[in-house]
């Protein structure tokens, strides 16, 4: 059913294409009260174009009608899905492509780890596996990510081009089986609810990635 309202969008946008305004973002920012009313920027959630925290069928609809001028932007920023600077129709198209992926992907729910000191360890990282639903757009992990967690070094993503979730390498800084261990539990304890799986650098770990 999401699936057809998105492929009528993209159907009604055929015939408005020459309609649609492009809109640098530094003027929606300069006149807000005529272009896009900007009333609480909430945290950059590409997509979610109403603020609601939540990127769906409503957000492309949105944007839709305030390229053909209708409607307020609530949250511009959101928009600007290329990154370019300039809220247009590549960023609606994109839009529609990010939301068809995460409709047709798999939803993970949490595994946590439950082995322990027995495993046998490649090597002193920890892998954490994003959920599928959380694959696209494409987050940039960084350490700030992982506040309260100790003894991280950097956090790297390590995401194959064919894999369907987002997978990311977490090295020590003191290295030792004890150090990988309390890691894994301290950032499942963060209860991010992006992250599917935080596991040990060993060989089974591989097989599943």
């Amino acid at each position: 059913m999401l699936k057809e309202k998105i492929l009528k969008i993209s159907s009604a946008l055929m015939g408005t294409a020459m309609l649609l305004q492009s809109v640098p973002i530094h003027v929606i920012a300069e006149d807000t009260a005529v272009i896009a009313t900007e009333t609480i920027q909430s945290e950059y959630l590409p997509g979610d174009v109403n603020g609601n925290g939540d990127f769906s069928v409503l957000d492309i609809i949105i944007l839709q009608r305030w390229l053909l001028g209708k409607g307020n932007l609530t949250c511009w920023k959101n928009a600007d899905l290329t990154q370019d600077g300039i809220i247009n129709i590549f960023d609606l198209c994109l839009m529609k492509q990010n939301l068809i992926r995460n409709t047709q992907a798999k939803t993970d729910e949490f595994i946590p780890y439950k082995t322990g000191m027995d495993d046998v360890f490649v090597d002193y990282v920890v892998i954490v596996t994003i959920k599928q639903q959380y694959r696209y757009p494409e987050k940039h992990w960084t350490m700030e990510d992982f506040k309260g967690v100790e003894n991280i070094d950097y956090v790297q993503d390590a995401t194959p081009p064919s894999s369907n979730r987002q997978i990311l390498y977490i090295l020590l800084k003191d290295c030792s089986q004890e150090n990988v261990l309390k890691m894994i539990c301290d950032i499942e304890a963060l209860n991010r609810e992006e992250i599917y799986t935080v596991r040990p650098t060993s060989w089974e770990t591989y097989a599943v990635i």
